[in-house]
């Protein structure tokens, strides 16, 4: 069994606490197929959302209903129906979405209107839909805990006012932009035409709040790391989190504080600021960030970190101290080329330092990531970026926002290495994804390489991926998606040491699950292909949803250029993920798993309970100026 065990401990308690309080026993009253009038969305608690926005599924609703209340004379099956069985399986937020195109109009039926009024309206962690239903007393207990979100904050990520002509583009960026907020379970926006102005509309902008504490904890061989955290400070949206990590060998205890200011001031900037001492790792780290949001916007940002630490290195199976001082800034500019969908045109420059003190040995060819080096980078580039909304593909029934569009780089520059002199750098990327039919490919290639004075190449790297998933296809009273993703690296001219040959754990979700990390498989190339069928269930238990997953992964990793004569391994197996939407806990996964033609040398976790992050698509936008990645 894997002993990883982020947000298990925290998850399971609040589990057991909410099992323990009365059953949640009705969702709500159906929507009607009128909105409500003007003057009610105004003052209400919460709002709903027109009915042509959203889609239902009455049969499943009706099905569920004559499940929820049929008599059962067992104790035990009456509890577990009532519990677990749950209308609307989707979400409070609608029935999944079969159609991901019928969002985009919703915005275009209003464009070059008037803003006449911003109405905001908020909704606590568990406050439901409809005002007039009652909810269990742990859930009115956590919300009377909860510091709800400062009305303030939430309207410094509008990037509108009263007074604007509205933007179906601006709009939509925006939406995706409060619901990517850590703070917030969802976030969209209501137009209604103003009854005192023909060519006006208000805005109604709705937020649900996250329950926004939790904690996380990786336990290790080496090294054990406790974390608390809250993501919504006071209901400043900003994040507080505190840092425990323990040394199994030497026995030593070191702790930090990280602190993160989103959005300062409604500039759309972010502040972090990173202090840690003990445990033979020292920390001391300031960052700001300002991203590119917009077609036309300027993005910047700057990092400053001393860091000290013991690293692990595999290869040669011992650890040294790093001692580094790094420091980078950047700076771009957009220009618009089309509002209507979001094609620009952008350019960004960088600037960095690396040194060390402390470090592994180095040579002209040994360890080159621990050379000192300052960096130079230019990018100019085409990206175009817009959203789909759906559910039920990363998520367990919120609204997410899957990125179609393209971007289209080129990066130089000039790198000043300790021992390897100076040397230009050239690469190449380009992402591309949208729908086919109602099926979603994702692809992108990037290639990029150092070049010596005499303009040898050093350190090549060519990659490629595609991701897929196909439509939600309804089974009975539940939903299926299917899930692919394709990944291939290559390395050339290589030098040596740590980190200058791939494995499968660093594959960054693209490797094969439950493999132990072990130098013994190694290589410069690498090739993996993931397959994965979700059965997105009914079952529900106060807000906490279950989908269970069959998957197989296979993969060749060795220094042959031609992958396939590399050496081979696969891994079977099948799970569960639980996931609350109103929780900041990412998903539980149990997960059972099988691994064949592996080398005896190479571990494997044929049973595993462990915590997994939300899964992150291409971001098409543009940013800073970076080397293609070698991972």
């Amino acid at each position: 069994m894997e002993r990883r065990g982020g947000h298990i401990v925290a998850t399971l308690v609040v589990s057991l606490f909410l099992l323990a309080s009365s059953v949640f026993r009705t969702e709500g009253q159906s929507l009607k197929n009128s909105p409500p009038r003007y003057d009610e969305q105004l003052h209400s608690d919460t709002i709903v959302v027109p009915f042509n926005y959203r889609e239902r599924n009455r049969r499943a609703d009706a099905f569920y209903d004559t499940l929820r209340y049929r008599r059962y004379r067992n104790p035990v099956s009456r509890f577990l129906f009532r519990s677990l069985i749950r209308s609307r399986n989707a979400s409070d937020e609608g029935a999944p979405m079969l159609d991901f195109r019928r969002n985009r109009s919703y915005f275009e039926s209003f464009a070059g209107r008037r803003i006449t009024a911003v109405h905001l309206t908020q909704a606590n962690v568990f406050s439901p839909r409809d005002t007039t239903v009652k909810v269990g007393w742990v859930q009115r207990f956590i919300d009377r805990l909860h510091i709800r979100t400062q009305p303030r904050q939430l309207l410094q990520n509008l990037l509108f006012e009263a007074g604007d002509t509205l933007n179906p583009y601006v709009m939509g960026i925006n939406e995706e932009l409060l619901r990517s907020l850590p703070n917030l379970s969802t976030a969209y926006f209501v137009v209604v035409p103003d009854p005192c102005d023909s060519l006006g509309v208000a805005v109604h902008v709705f937020a649900r709040d996250n329950w926004s504490i939790s904690g996380d904890m990786h336990l290790g061989s080496d090294e054990n790391e406790f974390s608390l955290f809250d993501r919504n400070f006071l209901g400043t949206g900003d994040e507080l989190k505190l840092i425990l990590t323990t040394e199994n060998a030497v026995r030593k205890v070191g702790a930090e504080i990280d602190y993160t200011a989103r959005n300062l001031l409604g500039h759309f900037t972010d502040v972090t600021v990173r202090l840690g001492v003990g445990a033979n790792r020292n920390i001391g780290a300031f960052g700001v960030d300002h991203p590119f949001i917009l077609p036309s916007d300027w993005g910047f940002g700057f990092d400053v970190e001393r860091l000290y630490r013991r690293e692990a290195q595999q290869l040669t199976d011992t650890s040294y101290f790093v001692n580094r001082f790094r420091v980078e800034g950047w700076g771009g500019k957009s220009w618009c080329l089309d509002w209507r969908n979001g094609t620009s045109l952008y350019a960004a420059a960088s600037l960095g330092r690396e040194h060390y003190n402390a470090r592994p040995p180095v040579t002209e060819r040994l360890n080159p990531y621990y050379l000192n080096r300052d960096r130079m980078l230019l990018s100019i580039g085409v990206s175009r970026r817009n959203y789909f909304q759906g559910n039920m593909i990363y998520g367990y029934g919120r609204t997410e926002d899957i990125p179609y569009g393209f971007r289209v780089e080129l990066v130089g520059g000039r790198e000043w290495a300790e021992r390897i002199g100076p040397r230009d750098y050239w690469g190449l990327r380009g992402y591309w994804g949208n729908l086919l039919g109602d099926h979603y490919l994702e692809t992108g290639i990037a290639l990029g390489s150092f070049f010596l004075p005499d303009y040898r190449p050093q350190q090549s790297v060519v990659t490629g991926q595609l991701r897929y998933f196909t439509p939600l296809l309804r089974v009975r009273t539940s939903y299926i998606r299917q899930f692919a993703a394709l990944s291939a690296t290559m390395g050339f001219h290589r030098l040596e040491g740590e980190r200058e040959a791939l494995r499968y754990e660093k594959a960054h979700g693209m490797g094969i699950r439950g493999l132990s990390e072990n130098a013994w498989m190694s290589g410069y190339n690498r090739l993996t292909f993931s397959s994965e069928t979700v059965l997105f269930t009914p079952l529900f238990l106060y807000h906490f949803r279950f989908a269970f997953f069959l998957f197989g992964d296979a993969g060749w990793l060795g220094y042959d250029n031609n992958l396939f004569r590399n050496r081979f391994t696969g891994a079977i197996g099948a799970g569960v993920r639980i996931k609350n939407e109103r929780l900041i806990f990412n998903n539980i996964q149990i997960r059972l798993g099988y691994a064949f033609n592996r080398p005896p040398e190479v571990g494997y976790s044929y049973f595993s309970i462990s915590n997994e992050r939300d899964f992150q698509e291409f971001n098409f936008a543009p940013g800073a100026p970076r080397p293609i990645e070698y991972r």
